[in-house]
């Protein structure tokens, strides 16, 4: 496995070198600074050619939180396109089909927390990005995209890194629509001292603030659906803003507490890595409110405080911190979560995502889906490894390879054929999932998956928990009414008839 390899992309960056070493003006050396420099940047495919290799020049930055710090050797890059620079905007598909194809910033990211570069060992380079790729599997929700690629500067090989979408005003446009002088955005920032809050970094924090003191007030009753914009009966109230994307955070939160993520959206007695975006102006459906983006999540599948059987939901709470609540620098998506499972709409309706992704055959957070998107992360850089264990593995006490990186990528897939039981005692003690498992649909003894087909005349059979009753529907309603009550078209369900479809 010696050797460079083309197996990914180059990206090639030139600058002048005392912008990034002296001591004086480089930000390299500067890295807590937010400084921008001049940097011409190209990638080079030679597997694929001109079609995926594109030149521009761009404000280059230093990225990243905790990791800026001197004892980082490796840092993270920001790429910005300015008409400073002579190119207002990237137009390359740098994500082929799977996203747009004009940036107004680009991160090149790279692995930090457990990084062989950072003197650990136990890095495998994948858990951040599949986190981020899980949270796209499950359907609907804005997700960072990314691919990775080796970095040389100034001709001298960096190491493994990865092309990252930065989620801000110009990603909100893109794939939210609108204009980006309409949107809101949130983010965790800090100052030198590297302390931490969470607030509005583009446009006004009316809307944030506003949520805020809806959480703060409490949503056991008719501030839930303020929140959404509905009236007390769910009817639409165009006097009250769109504030919550109940869905979008639902998959958001169990998403981090089904991958044990300690490091977002908080860490300790303070939020982190949180970014989210809202359009001020309303009318965009299932896409109004603010919506959670996941990011910054090494800290997760097995790596970190949350192992396979911990329980995460403490996390961003009173429970694990007294200073998470009620200051308005720390709101956070963790907090909100867990005041508005008081609700009990918002509830059950968790418990319905939670079904549909972690438990039910073909849900993006299942074994065989959650794993088939960690082997397909792992078949891109295993190439690649080699080349960052050369560069930077002499700053382990045991120098990583290939073989390191393998056992490394054992310990999250072990957490992810592992992990479902742990996830789901955790929100049964919290009463945030039913404590009957939920009946399975089958036809021909095959249970079925969102998208199958089925005909008239055909049987289905409904797994039914000992000594429960089941209602069913055909016309696609929830045979449970808002408020708990059972809707009169609703039919019992009868082991022995079977459920079988006809014309009406």
């Amino acid at each position: 496995r010696a050797g460079f390899t083309n197996a990914i992309p180059t990206v090639s960056l030139v600058v002048d070198p005392k912008f990034l070493f002296d001591k004086d003006v480089g930000i390299y050396v500067n890295a807590l600074r937010e400084w921008e420099r001049l940097a011409l940047v190209e990638q080079i495919d030679p597997v694929n050619g001109p079609a995926n290799e594109w030149s521009a020049p761009a404000g280059l930055r230093i990225r990243g939180g905790s990791s800026r710090n001197a004892d980082h050797p490796k840092h993270s890059f920001r790429l910005v396109f300015r008409r400073d620079y002579g190119l207002n905007k990237l137009k390359f598909p740098l994500f082929g089909d799977e996203g747009v194809s004009e940036f107004k910033k680009i991160d090149l990211r790279t692995s930090q927390n457990y990084a062989w570069a950072y003197g650990i060992s136990g890095d495998n380079f994948i858990n951040e990005v599949v986190s981020r790729d899980l949270q796209g599997a499950v359907g609907g929700d804005p997700y960072s995209r990314t691919r990775a690629c080796h970095l040389f500067v100034n001709g001298v090989y960096w190491g493994l890194y990865q092309t990252d979408e930065r989620i801000d005003e110009h990603y909100a446009e893109s794939y939210n629509g609108g204009d980006k002088e309409e949107y809101d955005v949130v983010r965790t920032f800090h100052d030198e001292r590297l302390t931490f809050e969470t607030g509005v970094v583009e446009g006004d924090d009316a809307a944030w603030h506003a949520l805020w003191k809806l959480m703060d007030a409490g949503f056991a009753g008719a501030n839930y659906p303020k929140a959404c914009g509905l009236d007390a009966d769910y009817t639409r109230n165009a006097d009250y803003p769109v504030l919550l994307n109940p869905t979008n955070l639902m998959h958001y939160m169990m998403n981090v507490h089904w991958a044990a993520n300690t490091d977002t959206p908080s860490y300790g007695p303070a939020p982190n890595n949180v970014a989210a975006f809202r359009n001020r102006v309303d009318g965009h459906g299932d896409r109004d409110g603010f919506q959670f983006v996941l990011h910054d999540c090494e800290h997760a599948l097995g790596f970190g405080a949350g192992k396979v059987e911990s329980d995460t939901t403490k996390y961003g709470t009173t429970e694990y911190a007294s200073s998470m609540n009620g200051t308005y620098a720390n709101f956070a998506p963790a907090q909100l979560h867990y005041r508005l499972c008081q609700n009990d709409e918002y509830r059950m309706a968790f418990a319905d995502q939670v079904y549909r992704h972690v438990l039910k055959k073909g849900g993006a957070l299942t074994v065989p889906e959650a794993l088939k998107r960690f082997s397909a992360r792992m078949a891109e850089v295993d190439a690649a490894i080699s080349c960052e264990a050369a560069r930077w593995g002499a700053t382990c006490a045991t120098k990583p390879d290939h073989e390191q990186w393998l056992t490394n990528c054992l310990t999250s897939i072990s957490f992810i054929e592992r992990r479902a039981p742990y996830f789901l005692k955790a929100y049964r003690d919290r009463k945030w999932y039913p404590s009957v498992d939920a009946p399975t649909l089958s036809k021909d003894g095959e249970e079925l998956v969102d998208g199958d087909r089925v005909k008239c005349g055909d049987v289905l059979t409904l797994t039914v928990p000992d000594g429960t009753t089941v209602y069913y529907t055909l016309d696609g309603s929830d045979p449970r009414q808002r408020g708990g009550e059972l809707d009169p078209a609703a039919t019992v369900y009868d082991a022995d008839e079977g459920l079988v479809l006809d014309r009406n």
